[in-house]
């Protein structure tokens, strides 16, 4: 009785703002500035994202608040800038010439390294949990997942598939009328994290007085350009 316009077979509700987005996180920064032209910083992310933006069920009176597909609980970047030691200002070459000095000075080296967790990964399609756990009692790179599905809970003993030797049912063949009660994604079980490392070499140059600074920046797959203007 709580179906939306009974009297059509279906039908879809566009642009209503009820949907919500929740995000908390514990953020955690180390900035330290050393000597010799070096500084680096490290921040830790520990979060969590929630959504309300869609209906378990068509009869629902509101969305239900579940695990975002976007979430992503632990964060790690790292990131530092090296300033070479040659040109005016520094270590080496403070009396270099101004040819040398357009050449070598004004070199700096920006590693970066950033490691982030795996997306949830989507409840299977048509079933329910059974509370088991949802991965392989002895789990090899060939079946990881736990695939044991109880296909007729009304049998003795009840029919299964996709087990293997020692697995518990950790899903059962929706019933029919049976309503959604848990989330579309699963926390405890999530793809592959990221992970990508980089090494940038800029060189600043400074023209006259009129124009700061060019700079051009160089990483292994890519060229960045950026250009300063303003008075010196």
């Amino acid at each position: 009785m709580l179906l939306p316009y009974p009297e059509f077979g279906g039908g879809t509700e566009n642009y209503i703002p009820i949907g919500n987005n929740k995000y908390n996180a514990l953020w955690l920064d180390l900035t330290k500035r050393m000597s010799h032209g070096l500084d680096f910083d490290i921040n830790f992310d520990w979060s969590k994202t929630m959504q309300k933006t869609q209906f378990l069920n068509a009869q629902d009176p509101a969305p239900s608040w579940f695990l975002s597909p976007y979430d992503t609980p632990a964060e790690v970047k790292f990131s530092g800038v090296w300033n070479l030691p040659y040109g005016p200002g520094r270590e080496f070459g403070q009396q270099a010439g101004p040819v040398m000095t357009r050449l070598l000075g004004g070199w700096s080296a920006s590693p970066t390294w950033q490691w982030q967790a795996g997306f949830p990964v989507p409840f299977p399609f048509n079933v329910a949990p059974t509370g088991a756990s949802v991965k392989t009692a002895h789990q090899s790179v060939n079946h990881w997942f736990n695939t044991c599905t109880i296909t007729n809970p009304n049998t003795t003993p009840v029919t299964t598939t996709g087990c293997l030797v020692d697995s518990t049912p950790s899903w059962v063949v929706l019933q029919t009328n049976q309503l959604d009660t848990w989330s579309p994604y699963m926390p405890n079980l999530r793809g592959p994290n990221a992970f990508q490392a980089a090494i940038v070499l800029s060189k600043a140059i400074k023209l006259k007085e009129t124009i700061k600074t060019h700079e051009a920046s160089f990483a292994a797959d890519s060229v960045f350009f950026k250009i300063g203007r303003g008075t010196g």
